[in-house]
């Protein structure tokens, strides 16, 4: 009891200084006004109490002795005595209250935000044709700022039971002394993974090690690390959104020196591991040979990481997924990286071991997507077989370079190219490449949920590129998705598309709506409507064959999925159960998956939490993450040590006015 007791009274502690700091008073707080409610500054992480504090125990209750212990230890003076508890009852109830109406906020703030979302589709009816500026072009070109996620590093206690346990043991045990098994025992939702989990920290069955959005900070690193040097049991190390900075790349880069075999997979989501930082870790890196995934995103690697990538991508001989999603690579950086590796050439004149790249809002535009699609032409790329590139500044100049090249990327079954601002004409040259294709399975045109975030331009593909489309349902005889989402095809355009689909017996997704309203026809193609509607929402046609017709094509999916999985697959439990790894690589994805994120992201879509993205610009969790200062061009004054995070207020101002803009 004591331990718990302990955890209790400084989670009562943490909890009550954030009350009292906080300008928020429950008691005057009208729940029942949403406006009211909505002017609570409760989206921001410094004013959030954690969901676990509505838990601490009450006196009258059958923890009642437990709310003794915790009283003692916050009151010692008083321990003993009827005051103490008095004292800690009214915290308690403080905090209660707090939580009470922070859960009501969330409710209110998310139900807000989904009422906004016929607001983006009208946002892509407004845009057109996505036609940036020269100037707002070249900022794009940047790539979307590296930033973390806003979070707290929690104090070395949260951590203890997690670090001994993995200081202590090579594997995974089912015991029951300090951690608890994961949800009840039923193990990782829908999985059923087995796990133990702790107070802060997860260790799974299959060898995962799961911290993700734990903040071990700089703070903790070193210690996790050492933690590990006498654990053969963990092979993928998940550490995102940690802000560990340059003390933990070095930490990073240390272990694996001393043990470059012992991981699989290295996630670091999140990190502020710029470049000086990634350079350190690419050094231990290339001495390994068991690693096969490697995930950086959010971390600011900037332009001037290309070589090491490079390094990083010839070095590590069994690399099959390299994540660099929003690391500020640019088009100029991602052109030199892929012009260098178009030119590898390996001594047994082998293809690279790499099979997946992510490069979301990069900043790849034309340049970058012209030596893309060489190197996926050459000889060593020719065994990659999946590119992510949403919200890049690709443009339909970029979409023609790229296209160019696809017909010789022989191995390639998906390409994503969300809101990459391409119009018809960008379309149509990249289902032209493909048609005919033997392996592409996924094309994703359709609109990233993050494209505002990331300042990124919707695309605009209009009934130009039915013909084109409707041509690579047909001529791919692969293909098992294709989206659209919300486009500028009319009814009738779409329609023509989802012709060719009742033919297809290998496509197991379609989606597409129209943005458009009001009767619509086109002069290429014959097939008249007389309503515009979403062909995915529940709404009541006008047109009797456009019913029709969505019907088949529902029913034409269903049975290719039962011709794919089995005659016991329905489609719901295709959509649930298989259809992300139609989008993805299970055998790698499965590797970061964190029960962590999953909570996160199932409590925000029901409403119950926000997912706070932008730090305040008070904020110096950062700043004291990167430790002194040092001159560097752009950066003086700037609080960092050894490899420098962005200039977080910069990138903060950047940020906004580009969100400001669209």
């Amino acid at each position: 009891m004591l331990s718990e007791a302990s955890h209790l009274a400084s989670l009562y502690k943490s909890t009550m200084t954030t009350i009292l700091e906080s300008p928020i008073d429950p008691e005057r707080v009208d729940q029942a006004d949403k406006a009211s409610l909505l002017a609570l500054p409760l989206h921001k992480p410094n004013h959030r109490l954690t969901d676990a504090a509505a838990a601490l125990p009450r006196r009258k209750s059958a923890r009642g002795p437990l709310a003794a212990a915790v009283a003692g230890l916050l009151f010692p003076t008083e321990a003993g005595s009827l005051s103490s508890l008095i004292r800690y009852e009214e915290g308690r109830k403080r905090i209660r209250d707090y939580v009470v109406l922070q859960r009501r906020f969330d409710v209110v703030y998310n139900t807000a935000r989904n009422e906004q979302l016929p607001a983006q589709l009208e946002r892509v009816r407004e845009q057109g044709v996505w036609a940036p500026s020269a100037e707002e072009l070249e900022v794009l070109k940047m790539g979307a700022p590296a930033l973390p996620m806003p979070v707290r590093v929690p104090g070395r206690h949260e951590f203890e039971p997690f670090l001994e346990w993995t200081s202590s043991t090579g594997e995974h045990e089912m015991r029951l002394a300090t951690p608890t098994l994961l949800n009840n025992g039923d193990g990782e939702d829908h999985y059923r993974t087995p796990a133990l989990e702790f107070r802060r920290g997860v260790l799974y069955e299959d060898a995962r090690l799961d911290l993700c959005k734990q903040v071990v900070g700089p703070d903790h690193i070193s210690a996790l690390m050492q933690s590990l040097r006498t654990n053969t049991f963990v092979k993928h190390f998940l550490l995102g959104n940690n802000i560990i900075g340059p003390i933990g790349a070095r930490a990073i880069a240390d272990f694996i020196q001393d043990f470059p075999d012992n991981m699989d997979t290295w996630y670091l989501a999140g990190n502020c591991i710029d470049g000086a930082g990634f350079k350190i870790l690419v050094d231990a890196m290339v001495k390994s040979k068991s690693v096969t995934n490697i995930w950086l995103k959010r971390n600011p690697l900037g332009a001037g990481a290309a070589k090491d990538l490079a390094r990083l991508l010839t070095g590590v001989e069994n690399l099959r997924t390299l994540d660099l999603d929003q690391t500020e690579l640019g088009d100029e950086g991602a052109a030199e990286l892929f012009s260098t590796l178009a030119a590898h050439v390996s001594a047994d004149g082998r293809p690279l071991a790499l099979r997946i790249l992510y490069l979301n809002a990069v900043g790849i535009s034309t340049r970058g997507a012209t030596a893309l699609g060489e190197f996926l032409a050459s000889s060593a790329g020719a065994g990659v077989e999946s590119v992510y590139m949403s919200c890049n500044p690709l443009t339909d100049a970029g979409a023609i370079a790229l296209a160019r090249h696809l017909p010789q990327a022989k191995s390639l079954k998906r390409l994503v190219l969300q809101s990459t601002g391409i119009s018809s004409a960008g379309a149509i040259a990249i289902c032209s490449a493909l048609s005919g294709h033997e392996a592409i399975s996924v094309l994703d045109l359709a609109q990233a949920y993050a494209t505002a975030d990331l300042g990124a331009g919707f695309n605009y593909i209009t009934d130009d590129a039915a013909d084109a489309l409707a041509g690579l349902v047909r001529g791919c005889k692969s293909l098992q998705l294709l989206t659209l989402g919300r486009c500028a095809l009319s009814l009738n355009g779409l329609a023509h598309v989802m012709q060719a689909v009742l033919d297809s017996k290998s496509l197991l997704v379609w989606r597409g709506s129209s943005v458009l309203v009001g009767r619509i026809t086109s002069p290429v193609l014959d097939w008249p409507i007389n309503t515009a509607t979403m062909f995915d929402a529940p709404v009541i046609l006008a047109e009797a064959d456009l019913h029709a017709i969505d019907l088949e094509v529902r029913n034409v999916l269903a049975r290719n999925v039962r011709a794919r999985y089995g005659e016991d697959m329905d489609y719901g439990r295709f959509w649930d159960d298989e259809r992300r790894w139609v989008l993805s690589d299970q055998l790698d994805v499965r590797k970061i998956d964190s029960v962590y994120r999953t909570r996160d992201m199932r409590s925000a879509r029901k409403g119950e939490m926000v997912l706070v993205k932008m730090w305040d610009d008070d904020d110096d969790t950062l700043d004291r993450v990167m430790g002194h200062a040092v001159d560097k061009p752009g950066l003086e004054g700037v609080n960092v040590q050894g490899p420098v995070c962005p200039l977080k207020k910069m990138r903060l101002e950047q940020q906004k006015t580009r969100m400001a803009a669209l």
